[in-house]
């Protein structure tokens, strides 16, 4: 039986990538599809969990999950880090070596994974895969990052700084999939990046089902008949533990103002549930509830009213089911544009504008629907629920 091709998958973050990856892999039967997990090594998240992993082994024909050797660890110095990086170089070349892939799959080019077997791997195809939405950065390159680069790349061999921060200079010969042309623009050289548009792969589940009313919340959560106001909180890594404690006062405040309506206060991912609790602790009443993973974001999504938020890739899947969503920026502090949220519509400002365009929303004095569909295509592309079969004929065709 002739040996089928295969792809190297490297997730990173895997709350971010494994929709996208996974919705792909599907896709592409006619490869030994191997997910090569890194995670570990750069403290990023816990080790793959039971769920996880029976969710993984339903779409993947191998699972590996690199681990750290037992004197290692991702506390220390500077030589604990080096000493660590060259761990995890030695194994991807191994593994390398023993898969002999036809494409490694990234979800981003500003990764250590991506620099090692750009380096050791030259003619092995590299693509990266856009799994969610990204900011847009452009900082020059500083001398010292130009020498670190050099020294660590070339010289030591652990290329542990990248070229620059700036997405797109990188790697000139990687392929780059993006959901739509909007996203084309985060690129530092756009016409000089081989680039395809497939749209946004991670969303077609939804796309292909009716919106779920089934979903119904855990008793313990609301005994009256409200309209729920889900806010998804950002992680305070994103904008700085100022801005964060902001934009929470601002929550906060709109919470006080409408004791009429029942709140969800959605904990992102990586952020410390005991921090938040204390910094909302003044709300939480049987109408305000601050949850971590105690409900899925289809739950959510099925009995929120309403979405309010920072940035975050929750804006398009909560459009998708046709949840109105409000962006806030205090003051106008932060650069939108920067996020490619240059063209939503409905920002806040202040307490006020909230509190006006809530409202209107709720009584349905804006039409959303028109402004929706606008935005996602522009934002995922594609609305036809075949973006995962783009996706997967795009990686065909690189390969070939």
């Amino acid at each position: 039986m002739e040996k089928l091709p295969t792809l190297l998958f490297f997730p990173q973050l895997r709350y971010l990538s494994n929709p996208t990856f996974s919705s792909v892999a599907k896709e592409l039967k006619g490869y030994r599809r191997i997910y090569l997990d890194t995670d570990l090594y750069h403290n990023y998240e816990s080790p793959i969990s039971p769920d996880e992993m029976d969710e993984l082994s339903g779409t993947y024909d191998e699972i590996i999950q690199l681990g750290l050797d037992k004197n290692l660890t991702n506390t220390g110095g500077r030589l604990s880090r080096l000493k660590r990086y060259h761990q995890l170089v030695k194994e991807i070349k191994a593994l390398t070596t023993e898969y002999k892939p036809s494409a490694f799959i990234f979800p981003s080019d500003i990764i250590f994974e991506l620099r090692v077997v750009k380096r050791h791997f030259p003619k092995i195809k590299r693509i990266i895969l856009q799994p969610c939405q990204r900011k847009f950065v452009l900082k020059k390159t500083s001398l010292r990052r130009k020498i670190y680069y050099y020294f660590f790349n070339y010289l030591i061999g652990i290329p542990l700084y990248s070229r620059s921060k700036m997405f797109g200079d990188q790697d000139n010969k990687a392929h780059y999939v993006f959901w739509s042309k909007k996203w084309v623009a985060s690129l530092a050289q756009p016409q000089k990046t081989i680039t395809y548009i497939s749209g946004a792969p991670a969303y077609d589940i939804i796309f292909k089902q009716e919106a779920n009313k089934s979903f119904v919340l855990p008793p313990q959560f609301f005994s009256e008949n409200k309209k729920i106001v889900t806010f998804f909180l950002n992680k305070k890594t994103s904008a700085g533990k100022e801005a964060f404690e902001e934009f929470a006062s601002l929550y906060k405040a709109f919470i006080i103002q409408h004791p009429h309506l029942a709140f969800i206060l959605k904990i992102h991912p990586l952020e410390d549930k005991e921090y938040c609790t204390n910094l909302f602790r003044e709300v939480i009443s049987p109408n305000v509830h601050l949850i971590d993973k105690e409900l899925t974001t289809p739950q959510l999504l099925a009995n929120s009213s309403i979405i309010i938020t920072q940035w975050s890739s929750i804006i398009n899947e909560a459009l998708i089911n046709d949840i109105p969503v409000v962006l806030c920026n205090p003051q106008g502090k932060h650069d939108l544009k920067n996020r490619f949220l240059d063209d939503f519509k409905y920002v806040a400002k202040t307490l006020a504008e909230l509190i006006k365009l809530v409202d209107d929303i709720l009584l349905e004095k804006i039409d959303y629907s028109s402004f929706k569909g606008e935005y996602l295509e522009n934002s995922i592309g594609f609305v036809d629920g075949q973006n995962s079969k783009r996706a997967a004929k795009i990686i065909e065709t690189i390969i070939a």
